[in-house]
């Protein structure tokens, strides 16, 4: 799965200065800056070492300019935990919080690539000691507080819940640009995201996750891509149509476990129910269609009140549903279109706006 990159980071080839940055002999500096180049790069290292915690670093901090680069180091070592995963979350300018994937991670032992969540893989050799290098792009015309959030798992886990399966961190690291001020959070919009009626084998695009909203996932992508699934469709001969939560989908249309757990790929941990991700739906009696144009901030949806209910059914076109999900964020759904049916031709297409 390929997660969003910010786009600012796709223009970095504009702006990025090839840098040798050098390391004193002090590792625990928050800041080491590059002594040939001190106006360019800083270095910010983090560290957690399982058996001495007394050489704990968890957080670190730098200034960074518009358009520059500031490096980051981070030295996990553990004793018997074995370390299988590496999460990266950024929140840029109190924008909310999103997976970053660096675009570069200097050490040899890495295996290179994601996993199908995102996650840095992490060689078998490396699951006990950790030092990577990496970029934290500073975009252009910025001014607020970039936020990274760093730490490591034991299997898979959530880059929305650095509890899950966590082996060491969190670590963080604050880049400071500018006078540090951040502008007013703005709520994520998606529109036209169109979910499918399920189909048994799978094959349907039916679920969404609000951590990806610009992709829509078919159940036979497996146990590791499942568990970040928030809520997905489905047409019911009294319920007509319907969102569930990936928690309470309904096992008689299809059996998420059973068809993810099917395409486990290399995943060895099965997903089980608690990993499926809880959304609660009301329909909105406050905010129509037209007041769904208006909101534009967080603050817009912080009068929401979470419901008891995991399934919103009877949908047409022009409702407005609004929405808590398992980390708390609010949103709204509206229902821009529908094709009614079970088969092959059934969908729903919906916009989406939730706090970030």
């Amino acid at each position: 799965m390929n997660f969003r990159l910010l786009k600012w980071a796709q223009a970095l080839s504009l702006c990025v200065v090839f840098l040798m940055i050098s390391c004193s002999d002090d590792d625990t500096a928050d800041i080491q800056t590059d002594p040939d180049n001190p106006t360019v790069a800083e270095f910010s290292t983090i560290i957690f070492d399982e058996e001495n915690p007394t050489n704990n670093k968890p957080t670190a901090s730098a200034s960074g300019m518009a358009g520059s680069i500031v490096q980051a180091r981070v030295l996990f070592n553990t004793t018997d935990t074995k370390q299988r995963r590496m999460y990266i979350t950024l929140d840029s300018l109190g924008q909310g919080v999103e997976p970053f994937i660096p675009l570069n991670i200097s050490d040899d032992n890495i295996k290179g690539a994601t996993k199908a969540d995102g996650s840095i893989d992490l060689e078998k050799k490396n699951t006990n000691m950790i030092d990577f290098t990496f970029d934290l792009p500073v975009p252009q015309n910025a001014n607020g507080v970039l936020t990274y959030n760093i730490w490591t798992t034991t299997g898979r886990g959530d880059f929305r819940d650095p509890t899950k399966r966590r082996a060491l961190g969190v670590g963080t690291i604050t880049v400071t640009v500018g006078d540090g001020t951040n502008p007013n959070a703005m709520v994520r919009e998606f529109d036209n995201v169109e979910l499918m009626a399920p189909l048994a084998d799978g094959t349907s695009e039916t679920f969404v996750s609000l951590l990806d909203t610009e992709k829509v996932f078919t159940i036979e992508e497996g146990a590791e891509v499942a568990a970040l699934w928030d809520f997905g469709y489905f047409y019911g001969n009294t319920l007509n149509a319907s969102l569930a939560s990936a928690n309470n989908y309904p096992d008689n249309i299809v059996n998420i476990l059973t068809v993810a757990n099917g395409n486990m790929g290399s995943e060895t941990v099965s997903l089980t129910k608690d990993d499926l991700n809880t959304v609660y739906f009301s329909k909105s009696t406050d905010i129509d269609s037209d007041g769904f144009d208006k909101v534009q901030t967080s603050a817009d949806l912080n009068s929401f009140v979470r419901s008891d209910v995991q399934r919103v059914t009877n949908l047409m076109e022009g409702d407005v549903i609004e929405f808590v999900d398992s980390f708390g964020k609010k949103g709204l759904i509206r229902v821009e279109s529908l094709t009614a049916g079970a088969g092959t031709n059934g969908q729903i297409v919906i916009d989406i706006k939730v706090q970030p």
